[in-house]
């Protein structure tokens, strides 16, 4: 009989105990591998003197390189190009003036420069192709209280990759400044509106078309990326496929200990060897660049200040925990050390080679280019330490790699813990995508990792190549693009992944019919949410980070175009094929991969945001304004699919948000021929507002009463 009572409650302090364990086993099984990879004297070696020898050798490459390839500036002619010959004229002066002023303070100059003087009908591409080092503009505009009313206004174009060409621009301001001191000067002895006129100048730098055969600015970040990667490699190796060939991974594996636990405390393990590494090799960087002076050669006027280091150094952390799970993947796999090079011999090559790529000049970081490892983190950190970050850009970049490490990462748990990996003899690996005698309930965290990031990349991509390609296309046809795209990306790739993965369709992706309450509760909240995903856009105007202007995110440009469209291509290809695309992916795989190994607080948050942040990342020039109505969408959605345990409900509310604001949009004019139009930059009126509220309210009472019964809340 005793045996039909459940056992007692445990003690608050042993309660406590059980919960930390798996962190303190965690941690103990990752200080232990640590502490045997620091032991040996070749991970010393990368860590400690590969950076000591390195990047002194390199500083003196680099100045070799800068001093031999370029001659002293003051032995070569230098060329001066204007826009007109007033420019040239009125410029040359003020230059004589100011090296008078300078010869005045320091003395006749030793080495005066010889400079040829010459109007360029294109200025611009004559500083990109070097056949001028330094390019003049001028404007004259009246200036009450300037000598003779007016003041000349110069713009000063150099090439960044050219040492003469900065030497020109630097030596040019220095004589404007002090022409602009002798014109301050006489305008205080006279105290009349006569004498010399006011001058300002700006600097503009353009990238050079010839020159470098390779950026400098960017082999620092890949010698640092590369290095990085160098740390990673021996531990991971080592942890894996050396011990396998020592035969302690398979007594390691008899204890009785999670193989989750395991791999968690190699990887920690190689990361933090890795991360040691990237610090120790930024460190001997900065301190040799410091050390040098070749911070302005190098990276331009901004050099390398503390808070560039510290974004650099963020971006090696999130480099390294991606490539030391795909490290840990692939040395998973080998039986033995050599295998395991041999493995990583082609691997490392075929990963570093588009990180070379990127040193050749005219390699900007675009949408493509933001989702490619290695090349973006290499490309973002050159433009961080050059101080011309684009945030969209760099958002890209920093996401995709992050998914990409997660899904390494699952990859690697999947392989790890592959029995036929880990003691059979025969194994391949056909292993990881052969049949399961029955079908998944729900996608692996591995598949939807890895999905994940295949959407994410692939949205980059395909939409710059959509919209180089749709520019002289009808507005239709645009539209029904844009429509397939969202197909393919959201609907095609996860079902792929999912038939890779051998995941049942109706389970995996939630299709089971959900109740009428919800339907009419996800038919509430679509009438009912728009207003305040109008109002949450108008208040970040008002946050200076998010300040944007409407009229830019091309939403009034837009609805102009539209209204002369069918309502039902609109409502097709602007609400219904988004809901279902994006219901499918977001609520149906990934959200579904989640349940049951998340609280479902957790779940909704991840998918939420992941909603809101691909909304932001792919939406363009929109940046930041969408970030809040697009996680508030994703975090009602996902609540929805969570409590329902399907995706039509979701796909019902999506649509009807997204068509009732295109609708409201295509028919504004006649709206506010009736009284109740809304405008853009226009806050609603307040009983708009407590309406909507009633309706979202009534919306989750239906959802809520029609899943009360049978709620299997995991």
């Amino acid at each position: 009989m005793s045996d039909q009572f459940p056992p007692p409650p445990l003690p608050v302090k042993q309660s406590l105990r059980a919960e930390v364990r798996p962190m303190v086993r965690l941690w103990r099984l990752t200080r232990k591998e640590l502490r045997e990879t620091l032991r040996d004297r070749r991970t010393i070696i990368t860590l400690v003197l590969m950076p000591l020898l390195v990047y002194p050798l390199l500083s003196v490459a680099f100045r070799q390189f800068f001093f031999s390839s370029s001659i002293k500036p003051t032995d070569l002619e230098w060329r001066i190009g204007g826009d007109s010959e007033q420019t040239l004229k009125e410029f040359s002066r003020h230059w004589a003036i100011g090296s008078q002023v300078i010869e005045g303070i320091d003395g006749p100059e030793q080495d005066p420069p010889k400079v040829s003087w010459d109007t360029k009908p294109m200025l611009e591409e004559a500083v990109k192709k070097g056949d001028i080092d330094l390019a003049v503009r001028s404007k004259v505009v009246p200036s009450a209280g300037m000598p003779g009313g007016v003041q000349v206004q110069y713009e000063l174009y150099f090439q960044r990759d050219s040492l003469l060409s900065r030497s020109v621009a630097n030596y040019a301001e220095r004589r404007l400044w002090a022409f602009d001191q002798a014109s301050y000067y006489d305008r205080l002895r006279n105290r009349s509106q006569n004498g010399l006129p006011h001058a300002v100048w700006k600097r503009r730098s353009l990238a050079g078309e010839t020159g470098q055969v390779v950026s400098m600015a960017t082999l620092v970040p890949l010698i640092l990326i590369l290095m990085t990667i160098t740390g990673a490699v021996y531990p991971a190796i080592d942890l894996t496929a050396g011990e396998r060939e020592r035969g302690t991974l398979e007594s390691l594996m008899a204890a009785p200990l999670p193989r989750l636990s395991m791999l968690m405390a190699k990887y920690f393990a190689v990361l933090t060897v890795a991360l040691l590494t990237a610090g120790a090799n930024l460190a001997g960087m900065s301190i040799t660049v410091y050390s040098t002076g070749l911070g302005p050669m190098l990276f331009g006027d901004k050099a390398l200040t503390p808070a560039a280091i510290i974004i650099v150094l963020s971006l090696l952390i999130l480099f390294a925990a991606f490539f030391s799970a795909l490290l840990l993947a692939v040395t998973s796999f080998a039986r033995s050390f050599k295998e395991a090079q041999a493995y990583l011999i082609p691997f490392m090559l075929l990963a570093i080679a588009p990180g070379f790529l990127s040193v050749m000049p005219g390699i900007e970081l675009s949408g493509v280019l933001a989702v490619v490892p290695l090349v973006n983190m290499v490309l973002l950190a050159r433009d961080v330490l050059q101080g011309t970050i684009n945030p969209l850009l760099a958002g890209a970049a920093v996401v995709s790699t992050a998914l990409y490490g997660v899904a390494a990462l699952a990859l690697a748990a999947r392989i790890f813990g592959s029995d036929a990996i880990l003691y059979g003899s025969q194994g391949s690996w056909a292993d990881l995508i052969r049949r399961p005698e029955e079908l998944r309930d729900q996608p692996s965290l591995a598949g939807a990792a890895l999905c994940a990031a295949v959407v994410f990349a692939l949205q980059n991509v395909l939409s710059g190549l959509l919209a180089l390609g749709s520019a002289a296309m009808p507005l239709e046809t645009r539209l029904l693009l844009s429509a397939a795209l969202g197909g393919i990306l959201y609907l095609v790739v996860p079902l792929a992944i999912a038939r890779l993965q051998f995941v049942s369709l109706a389970r995996g992706f939630q299709l089971t019919p959900g109740q009428f309450l919800a339907y009419l509760g996800a038919l509430c909240l679509g009438l009912s949410l728009w207003a305040f995903a109008h109002e949450i856009v108008l208040l970040t105007q008002h946050l200076t980070w998010l300040s944007v202007d409407l009229k830019k995110l091309g939403t009034g440009d837009f609805f102009e175009k539209i209204k002369h469209l069918s309502p039902l291509l609109l409502v097709g290809t602007t609400a219904i094929a988004p809901a279902v695309c994006e219901e499918w992916f977001f609520r149906g795989y990934l959200l579904g991969s989640l349940r049951g190994r998340l609280p479902g607080w957790a779940a909704i948050a991840a998918t939420g945001i992941l909603f809101g942040l691909f909304h932001v990342i792919v939406s363009g020039g929109v940046g930041g304004v969408r970030l809040l109505p697009s996680t508030l969408m994703g975090l009602v959605l996902g609540w929805v699919c969570w409590r329902t345990k399907s995706v039509f409900p979701g796909m019902v509310l999506h649509a009807t948000h997204n068509g009732l604001l295109v609708l409201i949009g295509r028919f504004q004019d006649d709206l506010a021929k009736v009284g109740i139009g809304v405008e853009e930059q226009e806050h609603l009126p307040s009983w708009w507002l407590v309406a909507a509220a009633g309706g979202v309210a009534i919306g989750l009472v239906l959802v809520w009463l029609g899943t009360r019964k049978g709620l299997n809340r995991k």
